[in-house]
């Protein structure tokens, strides 16, 4: 499909409904975090991230992406900013901070496309992503009866999923993997890829939040910090950054990377090095 939400074709048998050979949904869920804030994490805010993986844009005007705790019966929406979200382009949903870190020892990360206020659980949750503002009805939604529905994931303990919302039995060995203080979930092939079982399509890694500027269709993804994070003027800080191959969350080593530190009054081009010099720890070694 292109511009429509996910189209879903079931065949009633006599005794039982199962999915038949599905179409995957253009948007989709591709990244969930939800241990912003706390102590030793590396960001300040929850998030989740959205991915158009089709040809064709898609105008998300009265969209929603809507949470729900693991076994919960009511959604929290978050709509979404009336936006063309083009093929290959992410979109961030920054959602509660946690407050046990003060502001200034962790970063924010990237720009935000959409402030909510969702404190997410940091280990499991529910999250739909629906073409309307209006709230989905019970914590185990089909297709076939919410036809705003676009896109569901099942995290850790959660009692719904993917495969069961279209329509097969719930087994929660099909789940999404749990995340944890330092561990976000991410669907695979860098937001692409949608068998419609959630412990096929997604996979753990360092959270990597990306926005609407985010490179469309690079490939690559990264994580990175500043140590000392807060300096005055005339101080020195250093600056990691360990790209991934965004398909497998796989350092990939031997990458030329460039820094835009012009917003702090640096060079716009500055070369990040792995060579053990200028900070720099291990040659080699991808970070």
């Amino acid at each position: 499909m292109l511009s429509s939400p996910r189209l879903r074709a079931l065949l009633v048998g006599a005794a039982t409904l199962c999915a038949a050979q599905l179409a995957s949904a253009q948007v989709t869920i591709s990244q969930v975090y939800g241990s912003g804030g706390n102590v030793l994490t590396p960001l300040r805010f929850d998030y989740m991230e959205i991915h158009n993986a089709g040809a064709s844009a898609q105008d998300l005007t009265g969209w929603s992406i809507q949470y729900a705790s693991s076994t919960g019966t009511s959604w929290t929406v978050t709509t979404l900013p009336a936006v063309i979200l083009n093929p290959g382009q992410y979109l961030l949903i920054q959602q509660a901070a946690g407050t046990s870190l003060p502001v200034g020892t962790v970063p924010d990360g990237p720009a935000l496309d959409k402030l909510g206020t969702v404190a997410m659980s940091g280990t499991d949750a529910k999250i739909a992503l629906v073409s309307s503002a209006t709230a989905l009805t019970g914590g185990t939604p089909l297709y076939s009866t919410s036809p705003a529905l676009v896109d569901f994931v099942g995290i850790g303990t959660a009692n719904w999923n993917e495969s069961a919302a279209l329509g097969g039995t719930f087994a929660s060995a099909n789940n999404c993997p749990g995340m944890n203080t330092a561990i976000a979930v991410f669907r695979r092939g860098a937001g692409t890829v949608d068998t419609g079982v959630n412990k096929d399509d997604w996979a753990v890694g360092y959270p990597s939040p990306r926005n609407t500027l985010t490179v469309v269709n690079g490939g690559l993804t990264g994580s990175g910090t500043a140590f000392p994070l807060t300096v005055e003027e005339t101080q020195s800080t250093r600056l990691l950054f360990t790209p991934y191959d965004a398909a497998t969350m796989a350092p990939t080593a031997g990458l030329t990377v460039t820094a835009n530190l012009s917003a702090i009054g640096g060079s716009a081009t500055q070369a990040l090095v792995d060579d053990g010099t200028s900070g720099d720890d291990l040659a080699g070694d991808g970070i």
